[in-house]
């Protein structure tokens, strides 16, 4: 029953895209694709940051519980998986940049879309 509801919601929400699929302009996609490169490009440093934090506050627990061996691995644990994050989210910002930069990917030029015989009828 959750898969019949699923496909339900994800049909409702793909439907303007199928009512345009007879049209020749593109623009509506464009503009999608422009503002959800624009939300990633601000969402990115943001979760960068947070990875930053977690790393910050392992080095906070780390540091102030001198004492409590199981507070300090606590503490080396969120450490460690901060770094890993930081790692694995600049790689991928990075590689990304790198695949972009040598397939000349620039979002400047728009294909022109062939156009879509009209029927006669």
């Amino acid at each position: 029953m959750r898969k019949i509801k699923a496909l339900i919601a994800g049909s409702v929400f793909a439907l303007p895209v199928f009512v345009s699929a007879q049209t020749s302009d593109f623009s509506f996609l464009t503009e999608t694709m422009d503002s959800l490169t624009t939300v990633l490009n601000q969402l990115i440093p943001f979760i960068i940051g947070l990875g930053v934090l977690v790393f910050l506050w392992g080095v906070l627990k780390f540091i102030t519980a001198a004492g409590d061996e199981g507070a300090r691995a606590t503490g080396r644990s969120f450490m460690i998986w901060g770094i890993v994050g930081l790692f694995v989210m600049v790689s991928v910002w990075g590689l990304v940049n790198f695949l972009g930069g040598f397939f000349d990917l620039d979002n400047d030029t728009v294909p022109e879309a062939p156009g879509i015989p009209a029927s006669n009828e």
